[in-house]
């Protein structure tokens, strides 16, 4: 593991509908306390996007740090945080199309009661991940085995506790 805490490690962008932006971002707060190695990029969370940019070229473009273009450019995986009121959105299909485009690992997040069985493809044919039953343990170990990144236990313990 590399020893330089403020060297990035990779991206995972999160996607979402936009009338769920709190959940997502408390969720993506806690996610970089626990691997600070690594950025967790929130689309609606990023001020410089204007109406009718193309928000993946913008970002890029916009982000003066070489290595943040490099990660945005090639994520490492893509949570797809979806819901009852978000599964028919057709953003969030066409955000996970581009992340799957990029190479990325893809992982279908449920964050209410919304049944695994309601998804349609592309989603369902990813294993999805529901956050109140599965846990946000689980969903950890998944990042870090996705990214390569180590955690420690204590740290997650704490985020999961205040989610």
């Amino acid at each position: 593991m590399n020893k330089d805490k403020n060297q990035k490690h990779g991206c995972v962008f999160i996607i979402h509908a936009a009338f769920e932006t709190m959940l997502v971002d408390a969720l993506a707060r806690s996610l970089e306390r626990i691997f600070p190695s690594l950025d967790f990029f929130v689309s609606s969370l990023h001020d410089s996007l204007n109406p009718g940019d193309v928000w993946w070229d913008k970002i890029r473009e916009n982000s003066g740090d070489l290595e943040m273009q490099k990660n945005l450019e090639y994520p490492k995986m893509v949570l797809v945080c979806i819901s009852r009121q978000s599964i028919s959105k057709p953003g969030i299909l066409f955000e996970s199309g581009i992340g799957l485009g990029c190479g990325a690992k893809l992982l279908p997040v449920i964050i209410d009661d919304l049944p695994v069985s309601e998804l349609d493809l592309p989603l369902s044919m990813f294993q999805a991940f529901t956050l109140k039953t599965d846990g946000f343990q689980r969903l950890v170990d998944r990042i870090a085995n996705t990214t390569g990144v180590l955690v420690e236990r204590d740290l997650v313990n704490l985020e999961a506790s205040s989610l």
